[in-house]
C-alpha cells in the first residue's frame, strides 16, 4: 500500500520531489528499500515515472582555473548509442553543491547539444572551459538503460576470455577451471502486490507483457526485459507467444496519461525511408537534391553528393562539407562543418547553403553578386506562408506547452500560492495565447497596402479554420479575438475586399465561439472532442470556469475547510488535464478531419525529451527530392517565422497605426466604385456577397441596410400615428426580431467610428405627440425621442 500511494505521489506531483532535496533523499531512500525488499516491478515503476516526469533545469558550473578537477564524471556518448549522462558526483564538492547528481542526462554544455556527442569529445569540452552552463535532466531509466548495457558488454568480454582460458587449458591437457554461476531469483508478481498495480491503473498491455517477462529473470536483466519490451510495442514488433496468451485488456489509469502512454513517448520513431532532403551545392552553384537520414554525418553526405556529381574517382577524403551564410549586413561567411555532425536538415538557417568543397583550394564558394538572393529567398513573410503549415505549427507548439502543465500550476495560480515551483507552464501558456491575439492584430495594422492588408485577414480566417481542424481552439480563439479587435474592425476599406467566402468562413468559426449562453456552443462541441484526446482547449474560457468556482464558493464555512468547493476544482483541473492526456499525433488529427499533412512537418516537429510524443505516419508515399525539399523549407520558413515574431501589445499603439494606414473620414463615407471591367467571377458573386458584406461591416438600425430604409420605416410610422395604428415598430416582436441580425456586426465605438451619422429632418407637418411610457412604447421611446440621430 505504502508503494503504491508514493507512486501515485510521484507521478502526479513529481514536482514536490523536484523542488526540495529533502524530499529527493527520501525518494532515493524509497527507491533503496525497493531494492532491497526485492520489489523490482515497482521500482521500475519508479523509475520510469521520474524520467517521464522530471524537467529539464540550468545548473551553472565554475572552477578556479582548468588544472582543477571536474569532481564529477560522465558516461554514454554516441558510441553507446545513447546521450551522455553523469555516473559519479564526489560527496560535498562544488558539483554536488551547485545541483548536479548521478544519473543526470546532460542536454547541453554552452548551448551546445550533447546528443549525438562521442564520450571524448564530451570530456574535452568539459575540462576546455572554466564557466559551464548545463542543461540536465534526471533521467534514471536511461541511466540503468545504459549500465546494463555496460554490464551486458562486460559480461561478454569475460565470457569470451573465459572460453579462450578454457580452450588453452584443454590444449595443454589440464581440467578446466568450474566457476559457479549463482542463479538469478525470480520476482513472484500476485496476490496483493499484482492487485495493487491493477488498482493503480498503470499496466497497459505492454506492462502486462513486460511483468509476465520479469516472473522468469532476475533483477539484472529485469529492466533490459523491460526497456526491449516497451520499444517492441513501440515499434510494432512482434511480441513472445506465452505473453499474448496470459494479455488481456485492461482498463487504462486517468488519473495519470503519461504512464500509461509510455511507449509512445520514449525515443523517436525510427523511419524505415530518409526523413530529410539536403540540398548539395558545389562552387560553380549547381546542385543535388540527397535524400538522408536524420543520423546522417556530414562525411557521409560527403559521399553521397560525389556520387550524385559523378565525381568518384576523386577521394572523399579531399572534400568536406562546408556551410555558407550570408549575414544581414551582407557579409558572407563560410565554414567547414565537423566530420561527425548530424541533424544537417533541421539546424541549418534559412540564409544558408550547403557546399561540397574542395581542401585543397581557397576560392570562395559564394559570390558577392548572389548575396542579395539568398538574403531574398531567406525571407519569410506570412502571405508566402502556407495557411495549414502554420495552423499546424501553432498547434505543435501550444500542445508542448499544455501537455507540460502540471496540475498543481492550476492550484498554484488560483489561489496565488508561493511554492517552490509555482506556475511556470501554465504562465507561459497565458503568454502564448495573448502573444497569438496581439500578433494577428499587429500584422494587419502594420500592413499599408490595402490589398495585402485584404490577403493578411484572409489568410487568418484560413489559419483559424485549420486550427479548429486541428483542435486547437486556443490558436483559433486567440486569432478571432485579434480580428475583433478595435483597431482591426475600423478598417472598412479593408473588409469591403473580403469576398463574401470568407465572410461564411469567418462567420462559421464565430459559431463555434459564441459568447451567448456561457460558450454553450464550444461547450458542447468539447465535450464530444475530449473523448478522443489531444485538444488544446481555450485558456481564457478556463482561467474563467476556476476563477468563478473559486471566487464564487467560500474556502471556509463556519470554520470547516469548503471540501465541496475543493473537489469541485479539483475535477475542473482533471478534465482539463485529461485533453492532454494523449500525445499529438498531427497526421492522425489531420486525418480525422479529411486532410492531410505534409511529411516534412513531422520529420521536423519530433519534441524529443519534451512532452509531446514522437508523431507517426503509417503507409508513407515516395514523393520526389524535390518536392520533400520544398515541404521541409515552408516548415522552416514558418518556424522561423513564428520565433521572430514582433508584437505591439499595447491598444493605443494600434490605434494609432490603424488611423495611420485608414484615416478618419470626415464627410460621408463613399462606397467604393465598381471596377470598370468587372470579372466574370466578380460579377456572379457580388449579387450572393451582398448582403453577407454589409451585415459585416455594419448597416444602419433595427436591421435595415440603407438610410433611405430609415426614411421609409419613418414614413411609416407617420403615417400608422395619423391613421390610429400602431406602427410596425412598436411591435415587441419586431423590435426582438431586429437584435439578431446585429449579431455579427463588428462593434464600433463611437470614439473610433468612421462611418458619419445620418441626422434627419422631421417633416415640419408632423407635430410630436407625448407618448405614454408602457410595455408596448418604451423600446420605441428610447429610439424615437427629441433630436435623436439615428
Amino acid at each position: 500500500m505504502i508503494a503504491r500511494i508514493v507512486l501515485l505521489w510521484v507521478n502526479n506531483h513529481y514536482n514536490d520531489f523536484e523542488t526540495n532535496d529533502e524530499m529527493t533523499k527520501l525518494l532515493e531512500r524509497f527507491e533503496g528499500a525497493l531494492e532491497r525488499d526485492g520489489m523490482h516491478s515497482q521500482q521500475s515503476l519508479l523509475n520510469i515515472a521520474c524520467s517521464v516526469k522530471a524537467r529539464a533545469r540550468t545548473v551553472i558550473y565554475t572552477r578556479a582555473n582548468k588544472d582543477d578537477p571536474l569532481h564529477f564524471a560522465i558516461q554514454g556518448g554516441k558510441e553507446s548509442g545513447c546521450g551522455i549522462f553523469v555516473n559519479e558526483v564526489q560527496v560535498d564538492s562544488p558539483a554536488e553543491r551547485c545541483g548536479i547528481k548521478r544519473g543526470d542526462e546532460v542536454l547541453d554544455v554552452n548551448g551546445q547539444p550533447m546528443k549525438y556527442m562521442a564520450l571524448a569529445k564530451a570530456q574535452e569540452m568539459l575540462k576546455g572551459s572554466i564557466s559551464l552552463t548545463l542543461t540536465l535532466k534526471s533521467n534514471v531509466l536511461g541511466f540503468k538503460e545504459l549500465l546494463g548495457r555496460s554490464e551486458r558488454d562486460g559480461s561478454k568480454v569475460a565470457a569470451k576470455n573465459r572460453a579462450l582460458a578454457g580452450a588453452l587449458c584443454q590444449s595443454r591437457g589440464s581440467i578446466p577451471n568450474v566457476i559457479p554461476v549463482k542463479t538469478a531469483k525470480a520476482v513472484k508478481i500476485g496476490g496483493k502486490q499484482s492487485l495493487a498495480f491493477m488498482a493503480i491503473g498503470y499496466i497497459t498491455n505492454s506492462f502486462f507483457i513486460a511483468f509476465v517477462e520479469i516472473v522468469k529473470v532476475g533483477k539484472t536483466s529485469m529492466m533490459d526485459k523491460l526497456m526491449t519490451i516497451l520499444k517492441a510495442s513501440k515499434d510494432g514488433e512482434d511480441l513472445p507467444d506465452e505473453a499474448r496468451t496470459t494479455m488481456s485488456p485492461l482498463r487504462p489509469s486517468r488519473s495519470n496519461p503519461d504512464i500509461t502512454s509510455i511507449s509512445q513517448y520514449y525515443g523517436p520513431v525510427k523511419s524505415e525511408c530518409p526523413e530529410h532532403v539536403l540540398k548539395i551545392y558545389r562552387s560553380d552553384q549547381t546542385f543535388k537534391y540527397l535524400a538522408v537520414y536524420k543520423e546522417t554525418t556530414a562525411q557521409n553526405v560527403v559521399q553521397l553528393a560525389l556520387q550524385e556529381f559523378n565525381m568518384t574517382a576523386e577521394g572523399s577524403l579531399e572534400w568536406s562539407l562546408c556551410e555558407c551564410t550570408v549575414t544581414e549586413d551582407g557579409v558572407i561567411k563560410q565554414r567547414r562543418l565537423p566530420p561527425q555532425m548530424e541533424n544537417l536538415a533541421e539546424r541549418i538557417a534559412l540564409n544558408s547553403r550547403y557546399y561540397l568543397k574542395n581542401n585543397n583550394r581557397s576560392e570562395p564558394l559564394v559570390p558577392d553578386d548572389l548575396a542579395p538572393e539568398i538574403m531574398r529567398e531567406a525571407q519569410a513573410q506570412l502571405l508566402t506562408l502556407n495557411a495549414q503549415v502554420v495552423a499546424a505549427q501553432l498547434t505543435l507548439q501550444d500542445f508542448a506547452v499544455f501537455a507540460s502543465i502540471e496540475p498543481t500550476e492550476y492550484i498554484d495560480n488560483l489561489f496565488q500560492l508561493e511554492s517552490r515551483y509555482g506556475s511556470p507552464r501554465l504562465e507561459e501558456f497565458e503568454r502564448i495565447f495573448n502573444r497569438e491575439m496581439w500578433w494577428v492584430a499587429t500584422e494587419v495594422c502594420s500592413e499599408r497596402n490595402v490589398q495585402k492588408r485584404a490577403k493578411l485577414i484572409k489568410k487568418f480566417i484560413k489559419i483559424a479554420r485549420h486550427c479548429r481542424e486541428l483542435r486547437n481552439f486556443n490558436s483559433m480563439f486567440a486569432i478571432m479575438s485579434g480580428l475583433d479587435k478595435p483597431a482591426v474592425r475600423r478598417l472598412h476599406s479593408t473588409w469591403e475586399r473580403i469576398s463574401g467566402k470568407y465572410i461564411r468562413m469567418l462567420e462559421d468559426v464565430q459559431q463555434l465561439v459564441d459568447p451567448s449562453r456561457n460558450m454553450s456552443k464550444y461547450r458542447q462541441h468539447l465535450a464530444e472532442v475530449s473523448q478522443e484526446p489531444p485538444v488544446v482547449p481555450i485558456y481564457p474560457v478556463i482561467k474563467k470556469d476556476l476563477t468563478f468556482s473559486h471566487e464564487g464558493n467560500p474556502t471556509y464555512c463556519e470554520k470547516l475547510v469548503n471540501f465541496e468547493k475543493l473537489r469541485l476544482i479539483a475535477k475542473s483541473v482533471r478534465a482539463v488535464s485529461k485533453l492532454s492526456s494523449a500525445p499529438y499525433e498531427i497526421s492522425s488529427m489531420a486525418e480525422r478531419s479529411g486532410g492531410t499533412i505534409s511529411d516534412a512537418l513531422l520529420h521536423m516537429n519530433t519534441f524529443e525529451g519534451g512532452n509531446v510524443a514522437t508523431m507517426r505516419k503509417g503507409g508513407r508515399v515516395i514523393q520526389p527530392r524535390k518536392k520533400v525539399y520544398e515541404q521541409a523549407l515552408m516548415v522552416r520558413k514558418v518556424k522561423s517565422y513564428l520565433d521572430g515574431l514582433k508584437v505591439v501589445d499595447t491598444e493605443s499603439e494600434l490605434d494609432r497605426l490603424s488611423y495611420d494606414i485608414e484615416p478618419q473620414q470626415s464627410g460621408p463615407r463613399v462606397r467604393r466604385a465598381p471596377s470598370p471591367s468587372p470579372s466574370s467571377v466578380s460579377s456572379q458573386s457580388a449579387e450572393s456577397n451582398s448582403t453577407d458584406q454589409r451585415r459585416f461591416r455594419g448597416g444602419g438600425m433595427f436591421g435595415v441596410d440603407s438610410p433611405q430604409a430609415v426614411q421609409k420605416m419613418l414614413g411609416l410610422v407617420q403615417t400608422s400615428k395619423s391613421k390610429g395604428v400602431p406602427s410596425p415598430s412598436q411591435s415587441p416582436a419586431f423590435s426582438s426580431a431586429s437584435r439578431p441580425l446585429q449579431r455579427n456586426v463588428p462593434r464600433v465605438s463611437s470614439r473610433q467610428q468612421s462611418v458619419p451619422t445620418l441626422q434627419l429632418q422631421r417633416t415640419p407637418s408632423f407635430k410630436q405627440e407625448p407618448v405614454d411610457l408602457n410595455k408596448e412604447s418604451s423600446s420605441v421611446t428610447t429610439f424615437y425621442g427629441a433630436d435623436v440621430l439615428i
